[in-house]
């Protein structure tokens, strides 16, 4: 009792200072609530508890302004009184969480819809009610705790709110606050739509055919080369998909199924598993490199033309791209303050798998104690990294001063467009896709973010070469004029507008220009190619000394 007198004493001395009774202040307290509020909450009683609202006072409170117009709008302060008084009210018609109670977990909306029809019921009594119920007595609030345990009139007589919006839900149906909050949330910027609308039209493309799904096909023409005699479908679908044709040799053992390795296996002369050859449609390919290349003219027009965007130029006819620059060198004790600071740097470190590999490896000590640190003031490094090694990764990062924003799957497929099972990699399970870890250094806000997936779907072709799709999306992200440097880069890593280091024993070609791009760093290319005059000149003083 004296709790409750507590909850109410601040609100009774500033409404009604003579209310003496329990069930005088509940009254008035009914009288004082808003009736757009309790039937805002049980429209919305469900979604409110549920993502992206989670129950939010705050959330609710915007959302219920945002629905009325500005008489009806309430500030943060009253909607809180609001809710209080309900609380004293009935405190089952809304339950809070225990450990916050600005988190809505619960509301009862068929406490709230008796609470209104006894509002409505009120305020269209008005004060004839009140005289009837003086001169009835007891017999009048005899009749008002009946209609209080019976059912609403509004509620039997019309559909109401509550089985409208089960309704909706059926019919999948969003309210209209949801359906706002989700517009809000999808709304792109005029920058990134106008980003988007430029990457589409200068990203060159290329000739693509698609598969073919039918099996049958394919033994079709393993039986018959006579293509005359096939039938009107086989016909049509050969002109316009590839198809695999199986390889039948002596050896070959068909029950045992397809070999795992497909065109990367070395004993194909012996190996009894089944092999394929790829027919191509030419004159579909063709008439794709056609269009392909027919686009692929009109890019320097575009490319001339300088809308604004958040990493790009404003004068691209005087910024061309640079060729490829390397450096051969052992990354374990190469200066990394030669080549300068990067907007994007890419790794792909030569981890120790425990497997007979072309090449060597470096154990994790010493990938740890490479200075990556010093490549970098702000921007984006993306490190790749084996399934034993992702957490070994991500200590890195942290440790070079990256925070993890996100990673990037490469799904991998063989020659016949399906997903890898080569059973060389993986303790427990095949290994079938690799992992880039994203870590982003400082506030580059200059990134351009939303543009591409966190997935490549991409075939595997020599032995740890990486997908080309890769650098597109790095090219993507930070603006093509940004330097960007790859680190254990190979031969064919080298790419213009990039650095890649990659022996010192090997012929050293030194050039120079006065515009700067990319670069490779590594011991696995053939000499080394600098084109950056700042870049050549520490590199020349290093080699000095």
């Amino acid at each position: 009792m004296s709790q409750l007198f507590d909850l109410t004493d601040t609100y009774t001395q500033r409404v009604q200072p003579h209310i003496r009774t329990i069930k005088d202040i509940k009254r008035t307290l009914v009288m004082a609530l808003n009736i757009q509020l309790l039937k805002f909450l049980i429209e919305n009683a469900h979604w409110i508890v549920k993502p992206p609202i989670n129950g939010s006072k705050e959330v609710v409170h915007i959302l219920f302004n945002s629905k009325n117009n500005n008489e009806a709008q309430i500030s943060w302060m009253t909607f809180k009184e609001q809710l209080d008084e309900l609380s004293v009210i009935d405190k089952y018609a809304i339950e809070y969480d225990k450990h916050d109670g600005n988190v809505i977990v619960f509301i009862n909306s068929m406490n709230l819809g008796i609470l209104i029809e006894k509002l409505m019921s009120s305020s269209k009594s008005g004060q004839r009610e009140k005289k009837i119920a003086r001169k009835r007595g007891g017999k009048r609030k005899k009749q008002q705790q009946q209609q209080l345990l019976s059912k609403p009139s509004h509620l039997s007589s019309q559909p109401s709110d509550i089985l409208i919006q089960l309704e909706g839900i059926l019919n999948n149906v969003e309210p209209p606050e949801l359906m706002h909050l989700r517009s809000l949330l999808n709304y792109q910027s005029t920058a990134h739509r106008l980003t988007l609308e430029r990457i589409s039209k200068i990203t060159p493309r290329v000739p693509f055919l698609e598969t073919c799904d039918y099996p049958i096909h394919s033994q079709y023409l393993a039986l018959n080369n006579d293509t005359s005699k096939l039938p009107h479908d086989l016909v049509q679908c050969l002109s316009q998909k590839i198809h695999f044709i199986p390889i039948i040799k002596q050896h070959t053992d068909i029950s045992l199924g397809d070999c795992s390795y497909l065109d990367t296996c070395h004993k194909v002369d012996v190996c009894r598993y089944l092999h394929y050859k790829r027919h191509i449609p030419y004159q579909a390919l063709d008439r794709s490199l056609q269009q392909c290349d027919d686009f692929n003219n009109e890019i320097p027009y575009w490319e001339m033309i300088s809308p604004w965007c958040r990493n790009g130029s404003t004068s691209n006819l005087s910024r061309e791209i640079l060729p490829p620059q390397w450096i051969n060198c052992d990354v374990r004790t190469f200066d990394f303050n030669i080549v300068g600071k990067f907007a994007a740097v890419i790794a792909d470190p030569a981890w120790n798998i425990h497997m007979n590999l072309p090449y060597g490896t470096c154990n994790d000590t010493e990938l740890l104690s490479l200075p990556l640190h010093t490549v970098q003031d702000e921007g984006i490094l993306l490190l790749w990294v084996t399934g034993r090694a992702i957490e070994i990764g991500k200590s890195s990062l942290e440790n070079w001063g990256y925070k993890i924003k996100n990673e990037v799957v490469w799904i991998k497929t063989n020659q016949l467009d399906r997903t890898i099972c080569t059973g060389r990699t993986g303790h427990w399970l095949n290994h079938s896709k690799e992992h880039l870890l994203v870590g982003v250094k400082g506030n580059p806000d200059w990134l351009d973010k939303l543009v591409d997936v966190d997935f490549i779907v991409s075939g595997t072709r020599e032995t740890s070469r990486k997908p080309d799709e890769l650098y597109g999306m790095v090219e993507r992200l930070v603006g093509p004029h940004a330097r960007k440097l790859e680190i254990f880069g190979r031969t064919h890593n080298t790419r213009p507008g990039w650095f890649s280091e990659l022996t010192l024993e090997t012929p050293i070609s030194l050039t120079q220009s006065t515009n700067t791009h990319t670069t490779a760093i590594g011991n696995q290319l053939n000499g080394t190619q600098i084109h950056e005059c700042d870049v050549l000149e520490r590199y020349i003083n290093s080699k000095e000394d």
